[in-house]
């Protein structure tokens, strides 16, 4: 054993041992390449970090890959775990932790030139680099419904129930938390110990700081090596700045608004009623959504920066004794207000989460704050069985805004897989919740970090109210129960922004309906896909729709879009079904697409601009079709029964079914289903067989979805009967109290009543047998009385009256009967809006029209003496067009010259996550052979080709490095480059104003040249656009493709490069880089794999080059090699016959822009005509040999 470790060490002994105001100058799209001349822009992701330590997942498993024969010793089985620690700390590899349950790993400290090695390890399966998480940045408790939810269930408030909160701590001194409520309790305690009595709480019941308050993963503002102890107390927070990274108090603030108590207005903890009957306007702290249940603070923060500890706090969550057995897990929500932009199913923290779901927990993740663009869902929101949430905006925080808008700043999906997120959005801006150190103080802090805890409480009271219910069902009725969203226009957010749309906690308590995708469950949502479809094409998915309810639903189905793109239709039948207790029915949604008649035309919710402040640069954006499928569900017609007549108890049936039996004077029953249409009502005597002749019947009419209460009064000499419905027009506002009244004849003399509730006229001259229409008024209590109408004094004869307490959210009937006892006459029915139900199910297609285009030869002959070439181009895909609005239909086509070393063989067994920077083809390209040198105008273009397509560029670098001297900036370019060219986005490279030199990602693409300076620095020289093409809102108004490719050109000009016409000469290669490579640190590919390649703008045997408006891309007169791809069309450049010669042949990389991702790269040979083998003459040759003779 230790000879094995002594020469793991020795071989690493060697490597150890080596280890703003100038915005508005980008607003013009039409030119070609731009500059920074204020120098604020930084290097692109990851570039300044290659030399950084990182934080890496081994991840374990029974065996792992061989380390080259070179570096390793004869043995290769598996080290153990224990082995494989012994060997990393005898190595000074920092361990940071093992896991077991939710990942089996340990997590180091390396540098970028280690990985290979700890790649290498026997009984490692691979590793990933954890991206660090940084925190993703009192009215929203009542704006989502919870108090109706705590009023409807008798008041559930998640009793029994335990929120994880995986954060930064959790004041517990605070007194939302039960807590002393003193900011001294919080300064004199000491956060790395536990004194007596102060931790665990009636409140917060466990906890663990697993990296102590100087913690931080980066290393910029605190230590990278963990300092842990037993006591999760948060730090003191100083509010958010303008990137929401919050130091400190992050995690306080989100406890409480999952499960605080609330400090009311006296500043003491609230231990009252928890109700839609109470009002919590003037608190201090309002309550959290769940106040009944207890917290878990499990704390992987420091006081500021970032953390790479998600892992091993699930794991300690879900198998707190490292047993493998789940049972003792601690928590059954966990909320995790933290994450990465551009989250896939790559990083250890997702598999962790749907680890934790499959073991009982409900997991609620924040989406992040990275804006609109495209596929930036946080990781690890990204998990598939967790529950990703936006953020929306309170209308009462923001007037100019709808009740139920987003944030600007919360993350768009899907993700990187392509699975639809977010799930759903709340409220997340100017929310006031506890601040930590404070006692009894609120902060206003914004973001998805504050949105997640409103659902993460929801999910603790769906978890008490249903506790049978697995973490899936619990996260399907969440996304079903949200209501739409709406930007300020009423133009409703697709999916992509807002999922199935914005929590509403009010409509938990009944709701019975399960509606999700049944080939994946746990993601609910319909994902279709970002396909690109060269022929008219139908996809399929089954919807499934459980009734986990007591009663029949009858269902009716309709797509309801939110994105429309022409050319798409999405069916679903629409029903009527009726769906009984207990069962399931799956219903196929088939959507059709006819490429041709794609459009391309972004969302209306969807900015044009991007970065910035204000935004300022043009996007690059998707055309979604999305939406969500409506099933409306009603139980028919609800009917109950209502006691208001002078006599004793009755028995009431609808049809031959019992309403109620021997129902009560003054009382109201409740409500039983019935089929809609005509129905008998009869009246008997209590305990008569029902075909006993009735006291009074009649017949009405009820409608399926509607609620009715049939009321009995008079007399038993002449009892009546009355239909009063229930269900108040759909204009009033549902979270306050809706309330009729109904005259059954208090004065017992057939006069008509005022009403007046809390002494405002109500309804007047209300006659006998009629009910008010509906009026609002404000949660509580309140008095109503019914008074003979027409006295004088208004007031003057008292009929009945009755004193209630209801909720927001309530229906309430107060019927003035005739009982003979005065306290009998006035008496309420009690509802609430559940027999219709509208379940919401987001889906999702990008669907992208498709060429076919492609060389009608692989394989031509250039004769001699032609200076130029051309390529035919078949296509008969539906992208075909030569002009069309934003390019929808017109196909590009981009070609190269292609030398021998552009061309790399697949990496075997790479991670299906970085195929796409699994470098193809590098192909070049120069305007010099057609133009000769024009300096700053001779371009220079570089098309390049991977074996998968990358989801959005932001998930992948392309690399050219560049030299055009040699050593001592003289002589031949050599392999030490001078510059790099690189795609990225402007949000990318441009601090954020204010955020401390954070930058937001977005859909900005560009190619950016830097010069590398001696010290290793970049200096940003110019930007272009992404494959020197603007983006479709820009002249010349054509579609790139950026998105769903696996193809891109970037782009640079001989004078950039400081070549001159003496020596047009330079040397380069290309590496790549991706977002699940250590955030851009790792190299993932390098073409050539060593050396450079050299290339002489004189000496090129082909130079593809389009110079003309009608066959191709041409920038401010500046050609390209960029060409329509429609049937028929030509690829054409120039030749250099003597170089061509001498090669023989020489292939032309083309660029499919817009073809299927499996025909986007394809070669064509040109050979020479002096070296073609002449044409054999029919008969074939002759050979005549001389005789020779010896004299």
């Amino acid at each position: 054993m230790q000879r094995r470790l002594t020469a793991f060490i020795a071989m690493w002994g060697i490597v150890l041992s080596a280890m703003l105001p100038w915005w508005t100058v980008y607003a013009d799209e039409t030119e070609p390449f731009r500059t920074d001349p204020s120098g604020s822009m930084l290097p692109p992701p990851g570039y300044a970090d290659l030399r950084q330590p990182l934080t890496v997942m081994l991840e374990l498993g029974d065996s792992g890959a061989a380390l080259p024969a070179e570096m390793m010793a004869p043995q290769s089985a598996p080290l153990d775990p224990v082995e494989i620690r012994r060997l990393l700390e005898a190595a000074n590899i920092p361990v940071l932790f093992q896991t077991h349950t939710a990942y089996n790993g340990i997590a180091v400290i390396a540098t970028p030139d280690q990985l290979r090695l700890l790649r290498a390890i026997p009984g490692v399966v691979d590793i990933h680099v954890v991206a660090p998480k940084a925190r993703s940045s009192t009215r929203a408790v009542s704006f989502i419904g919870a108090p109706q939810f705590w009023s409807a269930t008798g008041h559930l408030t998640g009793n029994g129930v335990r929120i994880g909160i995986i954060d930064s701590g959790i004041d517990y001194t605070h007194a939302t938390f039960g807590g002393p409520g003193t900011p001294d309790a919080f300064r004199s305690n000491d956060p790395t110990i536990i004194e007596a009595g102060t931790f665990p709480t009636e409140k917060i019941i466990a906890g663990y700081d697993f990296v102590g308050d100087a913690y931080d993963a980066s290393g910029r503002i605190g230590s990278p090596i963990p300092n842990p102890d037993p006591d999760p107390l948060d730090c003191a927070g100083d509010g958010a700045d303008a990137v929401r990274r919050i130091s400190g108090g992050h995690g306080t603030h989100v406890a409480s608004i999952a499960a605080g108590y609330g400090v009311d207005a006296a500043g003491r903890t609230y231990r009252g009623l928890y109700s839609g009957s109470v009002s919590y306007a003037d608190f201090l702290v309002a309550p959290g959504v769940a106040p009944g249940a207890s917290l878990v603070a499990l704390k992987v923060f420091g006081c500021r920066g970032t953390t790479t500890f998600l892992t091993r706090a699930i794991d300690y969550a879900i198998d707190p004794n490292g047993d493998g057995n789940t049972d003792d897990r601690l928590v059954d929500v966990l909320n995790i207000s933290l994450g990465s932009p551009f989250g896939g199913e790559n990083d250890p923290d997702v598999v962790a989460i749907n680890r934790a779901v499959d073991a009982g927990v409900v997991v609620v993740v924040a989406a992040g704050d990275t804006g609109g663009t495209f596929y930036a869902i946080n990781s690890p929101s990204s998990a598939g069985k967790a529950i990703a949430v936006g953020a929306s905006v309170d209308a009462g925080r923001d007037p100019s805004l709808s009740p139920d808008s987003l944030d600007l700043l919360t993350s768009r999906g899907p993700q990187r897989s392509r699975q639809l997120k977010p799930d759903l959005v709340a409220p997340g801006v100017a929310l006031r919740s506890a601040a930590a150190g404070s006692g009894i103080g609120a902060l206003a802090l914004s973001g998805t970090s504050i949105a997640t805890p409103q659902v993460a409480g929801a999910a603790a009271l769906l978890r008490q109210l249903r506790p049978s219910w697995s973490p899936a069902q619990i996260k399907v009725a969440l996304m079903n129960a949200a209501v739409p969203t709406r930007d300020a226009a009423g133009n409703l957010y697709p999916p992509s922004l807002a999922g199935a749309g914005r929590l509403d906690a009010s409509r938990l308590f009944a709701w019975d309906l399960l509606a999700f995708d049944a080939e994946d469950p746990a993601a609910v949502s319909l994902s279709f896909g970002a396909p690109w479809i060269s022929r008219s094409r139908s996809f399929q998915k089954t919807l499934r729709i459980t009734n986990a309810g007591h009663f029949t639903r009858t269902l009716r189905l309709a797509p309801v879009l939110a994105a429309d793109e022409p050319g798409v239709q999405v069916e679903v039948s629409p029903g009527p079904y009726e769906l009984g207790a207990g069962q399931t029915l799956d219903l196929p949604v088939n959507v059709s697409v006819q490429p041709e008649t794609l459009d391309f035309t972004p969302d209306a919710t969807t900015p044009l601009l991007q970065a910035g402040v204000p935004p300022t640069f043009a996007r690059y954006y998707m055309a979604e079709h999305s939406g969500v499928i409506e099933v409306r569900s009603t139980l028919g017609a609800r009917i109950r029964a209502a006691h208001a007549g002078d006599f004793d108890r009755v028995t009431v049936y609808v049809g031959d079914q019992l309403l109620e039996e021997s129902i009560r004077p003054a009382r109201v029953g409740r409500y039983i289903p019935f089929r809609p249409g005509r129905q008998q009502v009869r009246v008997l005597p209590p305990g008569a067989p029902p075909t006993t002749p009735p006291l009074v019947a009649a017949e009405f009419d009820v409608v399926d979805g509607r609620d009715y209460t049939i009321v009995v009064y008079g007399s038993w000499s002449r009892p009546q009967l009355a239909l009063v419905d229930e269900i108040p027009e759909p204009s009033l506002p549902r979270d306050q109290i809706m309330i009729h009244v109904f005259n059954g004849d208090p004065l017992r003399d057939g006069s008509a009543v005022d009403v007046y509730l809390d002494n405002v006229l109500l309804a007047a001259n209300l006659p006998v047998g009629a009910a008010s229409a509906f009026s609002v008024t404000t949660p509580g209590a309140h008095k109503v009385r019914f008074f003979r109408a027409g006295s004088s004094p208004a007031t003057s004869s008292s009929a009945a009256s009755k004193e209630f307490v209801a909720g927001s959210g309530e229906v309430i009937l107060v019927v003035g009967g005739g009982n003979s006892s005065w306290s009998l006459r006035g008496f309420t029915g009690r509802g609430r809006l559940i027999n219709e139900q509208t379940t919401r199910v987001p889906f999702q297609i990008v669907p992208k029209s498709a060429a076919e285009s492609a060389a009608t030869a692989t394989e031509q002959i250039v004769p001699d003496a032609v200076p130029s070439f051309t390529i035919t181009l078949r296509n008969s895909g539906a992208r075909n067009q030569l002009t069309s609005p934003r390019g929808a239909q017109t196909p590009l086509v981009s070609a190269y010259e292609l030398a021998p070393e552009g061309r790399s063989p697949e990496i075997a067994g790479l991670n299906p996550a970085l195929r796409p920077a699994d470098i193809r083809y590098v192909g070049v390209t120069s305007s010099y052979p057609e133009r000769g040198w024009e300096g700053n105008n001779t371009v220079i273009f570089f098309g390049m080709a991977g074996y998968a397509a990358w989801a959005t560029p932001n998930e992948v670098q392309y690399r050219v490095y560049i030299s055009t001297t040699g050593p001592g900036g003289s002589g031949s370019p050599d392999d030490i480059p001078e510059f790099m060219l690189v795609n990225t986005s402007i949000g990318a490279i441009l601090p954020i104003p204010g955020g401390g030199g954070a930058t937001r990602p977005d859909d900005t693409f560009r190619s950016i040249l830097y010069r590398i300076q001696p010290d290793g620095t970049l200096q940003l020289l110019r930007i272009a656009d992404w494959n020197f093409v603007p983006p479709p809102t820009a002249s010349p108004f054509l579609d790139s493709a950026p998105f769903e490719t696996s193809v891109l050109a970037l782009v640079t000009t001989a004078g950039f490069l400081g070549l001159s016409p003496a020596a047009p000469v330079f040397s380069y290669y290309v590496e790549t880089y991706a977002r699940d490579a250590g955030g851009f640190t790792e190299r993932v590919d390098r073409v050539p794999p060593s050396g450079v390649i050299t290339y002489d703008l004189r000496s090129a045997a082909v130079a593809p080059l389009n110079t003309s408006p009608a066959t191709g891309v041409v920038r401010s007169g500046l050609p390209t090699p960029f060409f329509f791809g429609i049937d028929g069309a030509q690829i054409a450049g120039t030749v250099n016959q003597d170089v061509l010669a001498v090669r023989r042949t020489q292939d032309v990389l083309l660029l499919h822009h817009h073809n299927a991702i499996s025909a986007q790269a394809e070669v064509v040979t040109l050979q020479s005509s002096r070296s073609a083998p002449t044409t054999t003459p029919p008969g074939g040759y002759r050979v005549y040999l001389p005789i020779i003779t010896t004299p």
